[in-house]
């Protein structure tokens, strides 16, 4: 039976998405932060435009989870003009397992994936009542990105705490510069915060926004005289908020049996360099292969082991001593000598 489309389905309009803006790239098994912006799309020709102006080599990129046919490109570019739009951020809370997106939240009301059914189901928020926040932040960034060709909006995603407390705030006030349904130009930053906790000193990559004019330019210009700094919306004092009842997680830290989102987005992490990781991945597959292993299986073993970069070339020069590489039962890596 053909279904067919009633009025209120046509107005559900929304625009193409060009592309992903990522902070992040595979590591192993796990997302890496890095410190300059990643391109994916599967519009080459965009991704060469963004190569001209920020650095880069574009080259084909595969993922699983990803539509066939991408590309991408890791800029030099920590900072890069583009256009807010309006109605082009959201936030939320959102809990992903093996199946994808199993619930999302807003604080007080979650919908849950159900087994057989096409639709989601609402009931009051689980984390609170469990008094456990299961679920991590997530911040969704629409915007337009100048002088390429346009191919619809590039989509930015963070499940970073800072992302989500500090994007919203910038964005509402960016917006009110704006006339009703008009474009405003800002920059979009990949900003380096250094952060101490438990002895430990963490660096994070964290997305912002800032303006690309002065406030007196953008309110001089026609039609923005009458517009207010201050008139973002408010947070009522008096509503419950999901933190207020739940222990916040530290950034970076994740909780056991969480699922990484198929989208390339990272908590805000220790940043790493792409280059050096690649190359790292390339010498444990080749070593894998050397000695008759899975290479994925031992790529995804060695970097669950450990990320430091350091203790991985450790590891990568024993390939050099005569030694031979083992999986154990324990499903760890080690080098024992030829019998």
């Amino acid at each position: 039976m053909t279904q067919t489309m009633t009025p209120i389905d046509m107005q559900r309009r929304r625009p193409p998405e060009a592309g992903r803006i990522r902070i992040g790239i595979k590591s192993g098994r796990a997302m890496k932060a890095i410190d300059t912006f990643r391109f994916t799309s599967p519009h080459r020709k965009a991704l060469d435009q963004l190569a001209a102006l920020h650095g880069g080599e574009v080259r084909p990129w595969e993922d699983p989870m990803a539509n066939k046919g991408q590309f991408e490109v890791i800029t030099k570019a920590k900072s890069i003009e583009v256009m807010v739009v309006p109605n082009g951020l959201s936030t939320g809370y959102e809990l992903w397992n093996g199946g994808g997106c199993a619930r999302r939240c807003d604080g007080y009301t979650v919908e849950v994936a159900v087994k057989g059914m096409d639709e989601p189901q609402e009931s009051p928020c689980i984390c609170n009542a469990k008094g456990i926040r299961e679920c991590d932040p997530k911040t969704r960034l629409n915007v337009v990105i100048p002088n390429i060709d346009f191919f619809g909006v590039w989509r930015l995603e963070s499940k970073g705490w800072n992302a989500a407390e500090e994007l919203p705030g910038m964005y509402d006030m960016i917006s009110n510069f704006a006339e009703q349904g008009s474009l405003v130009r800002a920059h979009l930053n990949l900003e380096q915060r250094t952060k101490k906790a438990n002895g430990k000193t963490k660096h994070f990559a964290v997305p912002t926004l800032s303006l690309a004019a002065s406030p007196d330019q953008l309110l001089s210009s026609p039609g923005n005289k009458s517009k207010l700094l201050l008139n973002a919306p408010q947070v009522d004092p008096d509503t419950p908020q999901l933190e207020a009842t739940l222990e916040r997680k530290e950034d970076g830290e994740k909780q056991r049996g969480t699922y990484e989102d198929p989208d390339d987005d990272v908590v805000e992490a220790v940043i790493v360099d792409p280059e050096r990781e690649m190359a790292q991945e390339a010498q444990v597959r080749d070593i894998a292969t050397q000695f008759g292993l899975d290479p994925d299986s031992v790529v995804a073993i060695l970097w669950t082991m450990t990320d430091d970069p350091d203790k991985i070339d450790s590891f990568i020069g024993r390939a050099s001593e005569g030694k031979v590489l083992r999986i154990t039962q324990n499903n760890t890596l080690a080098w024992r000598s030829p019998e």
